[in-house]
Formats: structure tokens, C-alpha cells, sequence
């Protein structure tokens, strides 16, 4: 069998303008909100468990070199680690990453906001059940995940659901400020 593919390959400029892409059926991505540079400060991060120093929640920070990560005790059965987002944000994903040297990393998790009254999940359409969101798939590639919704909440907290070797998590919080009330 043989065949040609007819029109294959980039549009002259001139055809490209008249059909430039309308982004705004798009999801919200938001926009960092301070875990990778600091802005979120280590006060504001917390955890279920860590065994030790050096896997503290405040190393939780996405691309950070100098540290592992935060790994929960071997105990723990119900880890999580949570960021307190100090006022209201609109939330729009996470960003997740594993163990800076080893080949540890979670590989799945479920999410929960809190809005400044009560805690939430993201739960399956029709079922009832959580959410689970498909996370890292080596320890040092960042993977996103961009919720169905923006989710209004004054902290986030991840936990690890399944993972590789070791539960251990860098992340970045995605979203933004609220700034008013037309912003939500």
C-alpha cells in the first residue's frame, strides 16, 4: 500500500494568522505559588511524620538541590505532608518530584484543600471515591497535575498513595492569589 499525505508541514504565515488558537476554553494553570523559591516560608510547611532532620516537610521544595526531600517515617500509614498557604488561593495543581539522588518517589497521591472551614477531597465523578492522581515515574523529572476544578483553599495537603521504594515528595503548589471576591 502506498499513500501521500497532501497539506502536511507548517502554514505560510499568511493562512497561520487567520487561524491562531483561542486559549481561552484552556484550564487555568496558575501560576508557582512558592514552594520551589521560597516565597512559601518553612513555618508554613508540615508533615504527618519524618524521621529525620534531613527529611524534614521544609525540604519538600520542588527542584531543591541541596536536600532530598520530605520522607515520612516508615510507620506512618497515613502520610501527608501540608502546606499552609497562609490566605485564600485559588488552586489549579500541584507539581511532584522524588528523592533528589536515590530511587525513591511517590507515584501516586490524592489531594486534600482546606478552605479555612473544612477539609476536602477530589472525589470521582458519580462514585464517591477519592481521587487519585498518577504522580512521579522517576525520582527527579517533575510531573503536573492540574486539577478538574480551581479549588479555593488556604492550605493543601498531598498524600502519597503508592510509591517507588520510599514514599518522598518535592513539590510546587500551583495557583493563585485571591485577591477579591470577583477572583474566585
Amino acid at each position: 500500500m502506498r499513500f501521500e499525505l497532501i497539506g502536511y508541514g507548517p502554514l505560510p504565515n499568511e493562512i497561520d494568522e487567520d487561524y491562531e488558537q483561542d486559549n481561552s476554553c484552556l484550564p487555568d494553570r496558575g501560576v508557582p505559588l512558592g514552594m520551589e523559591n521560597g516565597d512559601i516560608p518553612d513555618e508554613s510547611l508540615a508533615a504527618s511524620t519524618y524521621g529525620q532532620s534531613n527529611h524534614a516537610p521544609w525540604l519538600a521544595r520542588l527542584h531543591l538541590d541541596t536536600a532530598y526531600g520530605w520522607i515520612p517515617t516508615l510507620e506512618d500509614e497515613n502520610p501527608f505532608l501540608e502546606v499552609d498557604l497562609q490566605t485564600k488561593h485559588l488552586v489549579t495543581g500541584v507539581i511532584t518530584q522524588g528523592h533528589r539522588d536515590l530511587q525513591w518517589w511517590t507515584t501516586s497521591t490524592w489531594l486534600e484543600f482546606f478552605d479555612g472551614q473544612f477539609w476536602k477531597y477530589i472525589y470521582e465523578d458519580d462514585c464517591g471515591s477519592r481521587t487519585i492522581f498518577p504522580t512521579n515515574y522517576d525520582n527527579n523529572s517533575p510531573v503536573t497535575i492540574l486539577l478538574p476544578a480551581p479549588v479555593i483553599a488556604t492550605k493543601v495537603r498531598i498524600y502519597p498513595q503508592s510509591w517507588s521504594t520510599r514514599t518522598t515528595l518535592r513539590c510546587e503548589i500551583l495557583g493563585r492569589e485571591i485577591t477579591n471576591m470577583t477572583d474566585s
